[in-house]
């Protein structure tokens, strides 16, 4: 059933070949790429920095601040790269840049309020919270990039920094 949810809020996965063209074009300094780029990309980006965040709003500043990033070192980008993968690991070390500043300033966030709210219909959220809050901060990471941001579990494990078979068996459990 978690499956079933979770694809009701994924959009289609964009091509490697069109990010790179985005980013080439946004390192010159095109806005209507840029502007595509954050059509095709930004709900994978927000669902991945919620899933760290567990705060509707620190995710938000946090998308934002990815594509601020991107905007200023899309000329910084390797074209051989993964360019998704590019995205969410800059996400990712926004997203603990922001956990670690929040832990030395003591504030703790409750787990239950994750809030999809704005990503899935009011009926399929009950149940997507409540399966969401019952794995681990790395399994619901690890769901969420491979099923609404569409990554492999190969690129997960570099993502995360974790090996291939601990992502696959984690993932695993998590359904």
């Amino acid at each position: 059933m978690l499956t079933f949810s979770v694809l009701m809020i994924s959009q289609p996965v964009p091509q490697k070949d069109r990010l790179n063209e985005l980013l080439n074009r946004i390192s010159l300094g095109d806005m209507a790429a840029f502007e595509s780029l954050y059509r095709e990309t930004s709900v994978g980006v927000y669902s991945f920095a919620l899933s760290i965040l567990k705060n509707k709003e620190d995710a938000e500043d946090i998308t934002h601040d990815v594509y601020l990033s991107i905007y200023k070192s899309a000329n910084l980008y390797k074209r051989n790269d993964n360019p998704l993968s590019w995205i969410m690991t800059i996400t990712k070390n926004f997203c603990y840049k922001k956990k670690n500043k929040d832990k030395r300033s003591c504030e703790i966030t409750e787990v239950s309020q994750v809030d999809y709210s704005d990503l899935i219909s009011s009926d399929n959220k009950i149940l997507l919270n409540e399966c969401l809050n019952n794995l681990t901060d790395e399994e619901r990471q690890i769901v969420v990039l491979h099923i609404v941001a569409g990554f492999s579990h190969k690129e997960i494990s570099a993502i995360l920094s974790l090996p291939y078979s601990t992502v696959r068996s984690k993932y695993a459990r998590a359904l």
